[in-house]
């Protein structure tokens, strides 16, 4: 008998074991690569979603008409189902989620039939812009700090982090950029330099400090160029209008 429970004992082990193994990992940034469409109700031109290990996401969805959404919630994974609650609602979205060596690829259904509504292949996008991860010094101010993300992330990722509504930027950007910035610019191997020009001597977690460098970069991205000033002309002309001279 009691070698029979010794090898009842190892047989749960080993079972707990492989469903570790075989657990799905959410946490980070994923982009859509490829979405699998079956109505024309579902989902538009894209998808990015941010995981966290809090249990709460936010992501966004381009309808493919110039209109973003962006939605924040809770979600939770059992085996191969995930669920997600967005802020607000009452019912959760369920979806199937398989994990591969590609990616990820998230199945929504419909609830009375169980037919497929669309598949979306989803891609890591965690280290977007890998010429920050190997930097010869690391920035001792803001405005370094935001000189060098200019110089060094990619002309599509800038753009698209301009375009980010203000407010969405922590949500966003804190588990991809945020994480390279604080990994990149020595935030959390001493880099006192910059603590010192970000804090001001106010006692600051780093991940509220690659906040403030991705909201300096984000500022810095919206002041217009030289050749994109509006010319004097153009200035007297609205001066009229609007005044009625």
């Amino acid at each position: 008998m009691k070698i029979r429970s010794l090898l009842f004992i190892l047989f749960l082990s080993l079972l707990g074991t492989s469903q570790l193994q075989a657990g799905i990992d959410l946490v980070g940034r994923w982009i859509s690569d490829k979405i699998e469409r079956k109505d024309e109700d579902s989902i538009g031109a894209g998808w990015t979603i941010s995981f966290r290990a809090d249990g709460t996401f936010t992501e966004e969805i381009d309808e493919g008409f110039g209109i973003v959404e962006v939605w924040s919630g809770t979600y939770q994974i059992k085996g191969a189902e995930l669920s997600m609650l967005r802020s607000g609602f009452k019912q959760a979205q369920k979806f199937s989620v398989e994990q591969n060596q590609s990616g990820l690829n998230i199945t929504r259904k419909w609830t009375d039939n169980g037919k497929v509504r669309y598949v979306v292949t989803l891609k890591r996008s965690d280290a977007e812009n890998p010429a920050l991860a190997g930097l010869p010094y690391w920035p001792k101010t803001k405005s370094e700090a935001v000189a060098v993300l200019k110089k060094k992330m990619n002309e599509k990722a800038l753009e698209e982090l301009a375009k980010t509504p203000k407010n969405n930027l922590v949500g966003k950007y804190h588990f991809s950029l945020g994480m390279t910035i604080r990994n990149a610019f020595g935030i959390w191997r001493g880099n006192k330099d910059l603590w010192e020009d970000l804090t001001r001597g106010k006692p600051m977690h780093p991940d509220d400090l690659s906040g403030i460098i991705i909201e300096a970069l984000w500022e810095d991205l919206q002041v217009k160029k030289p050749d994109q000033q509006p010319t004097p002309a153009d200035k007297k002309t609205k001066t009229s209008d609007i005044g009625g001279l």
